[in-house]
């Protein structure tokens, strides 16, 4: 996980943070912004079923993660964008003045 520089953070200044998320979509990733907490959480199972002349298996696997940032200031929770390209999370963060207390954030694909 990548976070820029969060301090000093200048008024009305965005900060990104990027994190890897390799082989998941934005159907498996979740972004909540709580107050002064940014948290990152995904979840990814698969299952493939292999079947051969005499033999027959089944592979499962499953991929998590959850991070949670304390941020160093309030955030406009109306202006965090979210994205998920080429299995990088990126999440931009606009400081604000006030913040709302807690919102889901969507996040957009290609």
């Amino acid at each position: 996980m990548s976070i820029t520089d969060l301090l000093p953070w200048k008024k009305k200044e965005k900060k990104k943070v990027t994190i890897e998320v390799p082989g998941m979509t934005q159907d498996d990733v979740d972004v909540t912004l709580s107050g002064k907490r940014l948290i990152l959480r995904g979840e990814k199972q698969e299952e493939e079923e292999l079947r051969g002349r005499s033999t027959y298996g089944l592979r499962r696997s499953e991929q998590a993660f959850r991070r949670s940032i304390d941020l160093p200031c309030q955030i406009n929770a109306d202006q965090v964008e979210a994205s998920l390209r080429n299995g990088v999370l990126t999440v931009t963060l606009p400081k604000a003045d006030h913040a709302r207390r807690r919102r889901r954030i969507v996040i957009k694909g290609r």
